[in-house]
């Protein structure tokens, strides 16, 4: 499956200059950029969803204590 857009010749540049610099191609580069705002802001809902159901839960827990419970070196 294809998808395009327009971008300007400015833009263009960029883009094959950074694919180029990542050393992908610019489908590569298009389609990562893509997935990682999806993935970003599918974890932002989750959060603000996540806050809303229980706003006073001010319990943390840093990240090595994470790791011991999941148990990830």
């Amino acid at each position: 499956m294809s998808i395009s857009f327009r971008v300007t010749p400015e833009e263009e540049i960029q883009i094959r200059n950074y694919a180029q610099f990542k050393g992908v191609s610019i489908s590569t580069l298009i389609k990562e950029a893509v997935f990682d705002q999806m993935e970003t802001e599918l974890d932002i809902m989750v959060y603000e969803s996540m806050k809303k159901k229980n706003p006073t839960n001010e319990s943390s827990i840093s990240l090595d204590d994470l790791k011991r419970i999941l148990e990830i070196e």
